[in-house]
């Protein structure tokens, strides 16, 4: 049996709530039931249930300070709820602004402060720490830092 896959998560909105709330279910699944609506229920010896979160980050300062669980329901995601999440215990962190918040965006999302500042580095030494396997990025815009953050040595490989 492989290990399980430490996954770090950029954007903490609607899609990312559906991929958490998904990880949830499969691990209370009972040995040998099938999730509706997964294609392939094993790849690579990998499921859906092997999946662990280690690190998130955010720039609305509505989920920062959180745990992924809470983070995942929090406006202004509007993914629907399909289940209670179990607290994941990774707490979202500021992820950096850089090139800000366009468009309709800048109505709905309220910058972190701490997002103003936050580097590269700073990036980088937290997917280091957590030990990530793979990053998940669910940004719309500012991806640039993360992409640059995976190719820096001892950080995931994975995108």
């Amino acid at each position: 049996m492989p290990n399980n896959i430490r996954v770090a998560i950029a954007g903490v909105g609607s899609c990312a709530s559906s991929l958490i709330q998904l990880v949830a279910m499969a691990k209370r699944e009972e040995a040998g039931q099938s999730l509706s609506g997964i294609m392939h229920e094993e790849i690579g010896g990998y499921r859906v249930k092997d999946i662990d979160f280690v690190c998130a980050f955010e720039v609305d300062q509505r989920k920062v300070g959180l745990d992924l669980a809470d983070a995942a329901f929090t406006e202004p995601n509007i993914a629907k709820k399909h289940i209670d999440i179990p607290l994941q215990n990774v707490i979202v962190t500021a992820g950096p602004l850089l090139d800000g918040i366009d468009g309709h965006l800048s109505q709905i999302i309220r910058p972190a402060e701490q997002a103003r500042q936050v580097e590269t580095k700073y990036v980088t030494k937290k997917l280091r720490d957590a030990q990530a396997d793979v990053l998940v990025c669910y940004l719309p815009t500012g991806s640039y830092c993360y992409r640059r953050s995976i190719i820096d040595p001892g950080s995931p490989k994975k995108n």
